[in-house]
């Protein structure tokens, strides 16, 4: 019998491995806690360690407490020995500890046998990310439901009604069903087939692709070859399984309440019709019974989330009730799971900074950057979908013996022609500038929307920079325009660099490095009549060589990722591609500090 193994996720290590480093200045709660996991669907003995929080009720869906984390070298094995009988019910197996280690840039790893209750050092492997994520599916479960109570102005009695009534909901969901949308298939416990694995429940989805394969006129193994292959693109393109709730109470369920509820003086019972959409990852060969476990688990933790926010929100003197809404988020720096928490739909994200601070406490998140903002909901391939985002995905790397640094988090692509706009020859700056904004957009910063042409032209003349005819103009703008227009409309200020010319552009290797490594912002470069947007470069320190990942605003097509990698209009790029006779700036846009 093969020994046990732990797999933990770099990004784990180093969330880690930072609280580790900044131990004195946290406080007593968050120094121990637990560490989320799964056993492998294909490996023998071997379990995946993905995160970490300070207590079971913050465990992404589709994972379970694996074992702990500790965080000072104060700790004894006693201490951990009682944390593990409070966090596990169990007798026997093993149960993983992560800790503080000797070895500088690593965490250390051993286990626990609750028989014997003895430590003992862990085979253990580190690994990307990216491997884990791979091995992946994302599956989106959507529904309705609807929950009546006794309503009373007394708090008190108010929250033992609310959870009276949502424990009677969620007795039912051992019999919840799950069906795969654009399909016949559902989860349910009489249907079970564990021959099926998650991968498999693609191949049941009857879409416009899927029925071209039914129509072509080929032999019944041409065709069966063709389903796979468009199963496993499904699954490398991450696109979601959808899943619709089904079951007694969701029929009941009428169009879903939405922002604020406003309570009658004289009404004696609630009737809520609430709305759900979470999203798991799961292993792609896991079987049948175990997915449909995951999706009944994850929907009671759902079922009190939205009891917890509705009691954490109400306004019992005025008579009204904060509708929750569910978010979901994925960073995958941060884990390779996601997040799904309920907020009140009706409050936008300065009234909800006190729960934040504490999610990110529980999540061991750092408080630098917007994580868990409304704004940095996970949006699915379907969604906004008239504009391509992170288009440098999928570009080869030879980073051999090089560092490697790119723009962090998700930005959309903006060129030429887009928006019904002909700004071919003179807006290339103006699409630099939209596409920093869209990226302060997607991580949360702001809510603003990204400006038009115009927009950009009248706060130049409204700050003084321009004058009145500029507006409407097609006239060109750079790089300190670029700056002034992220100060003026969303208070982001910007580092300036100039270089005189092109040849001097890899003397900034390292500095550009470090602006990706630490701000993440994508850099508008301006020179000559061209403006182009920097969102990556790989430097080799030994050889001082340079290549820079370009993001080109000058194309004019369709929104063809193939056409734009292809052609160059998102890739990387040797020192010659800027010019020796022109001088630039840079225009680096600094993240403000918060969450």
């Amino acid at each position: 019998m093969s020994s046990k193994t732990f797999k933990i996720v770099k990004c784990l290590q180093k969330r880690l491995l930072h609280l580790m480093s900044i131990n004195d200045q946290l406080p007593a709660d968050v120094k121990i806690g637990s560490v989320a996991g799964y056993v492998s669907a294909v490996e023998n003995n071997v379990t995946f360690c993905i995160s970490a929080a300070v207590n079971e009720n913050y465990i992404p869906f589709g994972s379970s407490v694996v074992g702990l984390y500790h965080l000072s070298n104060d700790v004894t094995d006693e201490h951990l020995l009682e944390a593990c009988g409070k966090a596990f019910n169990k007798k026997s197996g093993k149960v993983v500890i992560l800790g503080p280690s000797d070895n500088p840039g690593f965490i250390s790893v051993k286990y626990v046998d609750m028989k014997s209750k003895k430590f003992t050092n862990a085979n253990v492997s580190f690994i990307e990310d990216a491997e884990l994520i791979d091995e992946l599916i994302i599956n989106r479960v959507v529904g309705d439901f609807a929950i009546a109570f006794d309503f009373s102005p007394e708090k008190d009695i108010f929250e033992t009604n609310l959870k009276k009534s949502l424990n009677s909901f969620k007795d039912k969901v051992k019999e919840t069903t799950f069906k795969l949308k654009e399909s016949n298939f559902v989860l349910s416990t009489d249907e079970c087939d564990n021959s099926l694995v998650c991968s498999d429940f693609y191949g049941f989805v009857e879409d416009d692709e899927s029925r071209e394969i039914d129509e072509v006129n080929l032999s019944a193994d041409v065709k069966r070859k063709m389903r796979e292959k468009l199963k496993k693109r499904k699954a490398a393109a991450k696109l979601p399984l959808i899943f619709e709730l089904q079951n007694e109470n969701s029929k009941l369920a009428g169009d879903a309440n939405s922002q604020t509820l406003i309570i009658s003086s004289d009404s004696e019972e609630i009737n809520l019709n609430l709305h759900l959409d979470f999203t798991i990852l799961i292993q792609s060969q896991l079987n049948y019974a175990s997915v449909l476990k995951i999706f009944r688990t994850s929907l009671s933790r759902i079922i009190k989330d939205f009891g917890q926010c509705l009691i954490e929100f109400a306004d019992l003197d005025n008579l009204k009730l904060e509708i929750p809404q569910l978010y979901n988020f994925w960073h995958r720096e941060i884990s390779p799971s996601f997040i799904t928490i309920a907020y009140p739909s009706n409050l936008d994200d300065n009234a909800l900074q006190q729960k934040r601070a504490l999610i990110h406490d529980m999540l061991l998140l750092p408080k630098d950057k917007p994580l868990l903002r409304k704004m940095n909901v996970y949006r699915y391939s379907d969604e906004d979908s008239d504009k391509l985002c992170n288009t440098h995905i999928g570009l080869p790397l030879n980073s051999k013996g090089c560092k490697v640094s790119i723009v962090q988090g998700v930005y959309t692509y903006y060129h030429y022609m887009q928006d019904r706009m002909n700004d071919s020859g003179w807006g290339c700056a103006y699409r630099s500038l939209q596409t920093i904004i869209s990226w302060f957009r997607h991580q949360g910063y702001i809510n603003k929307p990204v400006p038009t042409h115009k927009e950009i032209q009248q706060t130049l003349v409204d700050i003084g920079d321009k004058q009145p005819n500029f507006v409407g103009s097609n006239q060109w703008i750079g790089s300190q325009e670029v700056s002034y227009v992220l100060n003026q409309l969303y208070d982001i200020t910007s580092k300036i660099i100039f270089v005189s010319s092109g040849r001097e552009l890899p003397s900034k290797a390292r500095e550009l490095c470090n602006h990706f490594d630490t701000q993440g912002t994508p850099i508008m470069i301006g020179g000559g009549v061209l403006a182009h947007t920097i969102i990556g470069i790989e430097f080799n320190e030994a050889t001082g060589d340079v290549r820079f990942l370009i993001l080109d605003p000058h194309y004019t097509g369709a929104e063809d990722l193939s056409t734009i990698q292809k052609k160059g209009f998102c890739g990387w790029k040797q020192p010659k591609f800027w010019s020796n006779d022109s001088f630039y700036n840079l225009c680096l846009p600094q993240r403000p500090i918060g969450f």
